[in-house]
């Protein structure tokens, strides 16, 4: 009896097995390294909560949201980056999107090339939006600017909670370092 025992034991440890968490334990392929090109803004992401992440392209890939951002990379709004990227560890895609987590390894190429471009976030929390006289703060820390009066007239209107959503049409400033211009806001019904 004790030899089937010390078997079985040993075939459980050689096969691996799942505890009744439902983790497997994958770690991600924390070996591998990327390139990427990440575009001149962010995009709006969204699981337990609301931020903005790069958009971007993994090895010539489709473009897509990377939740977790890439570490030691300093963003600059309208700078279109080529880089690589390790995979540096993985993070529960069920709680926050993320999956895969990157640090920057290099940077081939940096150019400003987002002034005045447009580009939409849609759904974005009153929450998250924070007048100021001449503009505001998006998402706590990405400053914008009014376009106009009348747009600043319609941010300092925002219902500051977790129920009501706004479209924000954005331009990427036209220097780098500057704010973003917030050209014009509107409530989801």
């Amino acid at each position: 009896m004790k030899t089937l025992n010390i078997l079985s034991l040993t075939a459980l440890l050689l096969i691996g097995c799942d505890d009744d968490t439902g983790d497997t334990g994958d770690t991600g392929d924390t070996a591998s390294v990327v390139s990427m090109v990440v575009d001149n803004h962010m995009v709006l992401c969204s699981a337990e909560g609301q931020w903005l992440c790069p958009s971007v392209q993994i090895d010539g890939g489709d473009w897509g949201a990377l939740y977790c951002g890439i570490s030691n990379l300093d963003y600059q709004w309208g700078t279109t980056y080529t880089l690589t990227a390790e995979v540096v560890g993985y993070s529960d895609p069920d709680m926050d999107g993320c999956g895969d987590v990157y640090e920057l390894v290099s940077i081939e190429e940096e150019s400003f090339d987002g002034a005045s471009r447009a580009f939409e976030l849609s759904w974005v929390y009153g929450i998250k939006i924070t007048a100021s006289d001449t503009g505001g703060v998006l998402m706590d820390s990405v400053p914008f600017t009014c376009a106009d009066a009348a747009v600043c007239d319609s941010v300092a209107a925002v219902s500051s909670d977790w129920k009501t959503t706004y479209s924000l049409s954005l331009e990427n400033p036209a220097q780098q370092g500057d704010p973003l211009i917030l050209t014009a806001i509107a409530q989801h019904e």
